[in-house]
């Protein structure tokens, strides 16, 4: 039997990606190793570091797929 909450999901104009959000649970967001690179003329040196992949950082194609995925 369904619950009354995942009726009214049903009911809303974006239902099937509600739905599939609610029941494949939380984000996972995805961690990152970014590379050192040395010191240029322009800019300072980066160190070996980890970051968490969120769609302000990610590559491009990465964006993609992810924005449609979110629209479906």
């Amino acid at each position: 039997m369904r619950s009354q909450f995942l009726r009214y999901v049903d009911t809303r104009p974006n239902g099937v990606a509600l739905r599939k959000c609610i029941l494949s649970g939380p984000y996972k967001p995805t961690t990152v190793l970014v590379h050192a690179v040395k010191a240029t003329e322009n800019s300072p040196a980066v160190p070996e570091h980890t970051t968490v992949e969120t769609p302000s950082n990610m590559s491009a194609e990465n964006k993609a797929h992810f924005l449609a995925e979110k629209e479906a």
